[in-house]
């Protein structure tokens, strides 16, 4: 099995708690309230609320976030226009330069001074820089697997000591054989590998297969894709992909939630999927496996990276919205928000 927390992202209604004051923190979030994450969070901020740490009251506004990425940035984007953002935003890891580059959010440096930050995972304080300072703390950290169907397996005669581990993933070569004996049993698609998603999923299921055959989507310093993203490297990693539509191993219009309802045996997802499952679709017994590797590098690589909060430019109560920034990405906040949609 492999080891998993969170991603943010979900759909429903935008949703403010209360009526606003001048003693209120203002934070957005891109996520519902009605979600396991949105009942997370909403208890972190009564915690906060509840324990005579500032005398200011966090008022959080539900903006959910639309499959394309849309809703919430769209209302974040309009705000940096009209400068009427909240004291507090959540910011997906690829968006960390161009709002701290473009002053939208402030560093969080000065503020976290006395915040011990030694266990904080590396792979969060780097999507949280921007030349050399500390703009957004993540607040969750996400990794990406292979779900598979316990019950699909065992009657398509896949026996447990033939599954991958960590220490001896399956290669590219036997993942296909792998694919290749549950499509030949149900006559359908192995795995729902999300080739028919139109949002960041893409880049960021796919990069690491990349990365594990030695090929790169960029140069060292983002600047350049020509010579890299159509290596050799990176051009047989896609052909791998490519070769799963042409053997029929997945498709390009898979049935909705086809995993979650027993119609594929696997699915390419991320921990965000499991707090689904167990809410949902309880009849389903899975297990996740980790990525298949390149069958030349055997090179395990998964992509990491999640949801942050920073605290904006306009904020006038930067101090404050520090205080709860450093309270919401504490460990105890941080394993009711993991348990809470994982």
């Amino acid at each position: 099995g492999l080891s998993l927390d969170i991603l943010a992202g979900c759909s429903g209604g935008t949703n403010s708690k209360q009526a606003s004051s001048s003693n209120d923190i203002k934070v957005w979030v891109q996520f519902s309230d009605e979600t396991n994450e949105g009942k997370a969070w909403q208890k972190v901020v009564d915690n906060f609320n509840q324990s005579g740490k500032s005398k200011y009251k966090v008022v959080t506004e539900y903006i959910p976030r639309s499959g394309s990425g849309g809703g919430y940035e769209d209302k974040v984007n309009a705000a940096i226009t009209t400068n009427s953002l909240p004291d507090v935003i959540t910011l997906d890891g690829p968006n960390t330069a161009a709002y701290a580059k473009s002053k939208v959010i402030t560093p969080l440096d000065d503020y976290l001074k006395d915040n011990n930050m030694d266990d904080v995972l590396d792979s969060i304080k780097q999507q949280g820089t921007y030349n050399g300072k500390f703009y957004a703390f993540g607040f969750s950290e996400s990794n990406v697997g292979v779900y598979y169907n316990k019950k699909m397996f065992k009657e398509a005669g896949i026996a447990e000591s033939e599954l991958p581990t960590l220490e001896k993933p399956w290669t590219w070569d036997e993942f296909n054989t792998i694919a290749k004996k549950l499509k030949d049993h149900y006559n359908k698609p192995a795995i729902d590998f999300r080739i028919n998603s139109n949002d960041e999923m893409l880049p960021y299921a796919y990069m690491p297969l990349i990365w594990s055959n030695n090929g790169s989507v960029v140069n060292e310093d983002g600047t350049k894709a020509e010579g890299y993203f159509n290596s050799k490297e990176s051009v047989e990693a896609v052909q791998f992909i490519q070769n799963l539509v042409k053997e029929g191993y997945t498709t390009v219009s898979p049935v909705e939630k086809g995993f979650e309802t027993g119609e594929y045996p696997m699915l390419l997802s991320g921990s965000w999927t499991i707090a689904d499952m167990n809410t949902n679709y309880k009849d389903i017994d899975f297990g996740i496996l980790p990525y298949p590797v390149s069958s030349k590098t055997k090179k395990l690589v998964s992509p990491s990276g999640s949801w942050q909060l920073a605290v904006t430019t306009k904020s006038d109560k930067k101090e404050a919205a520090s205080e709860f920034v450093k309270f919401a990405t504490n460990t105890e906040s941080s394993e009711i928000i993991s348990l809470g949609n994982s």
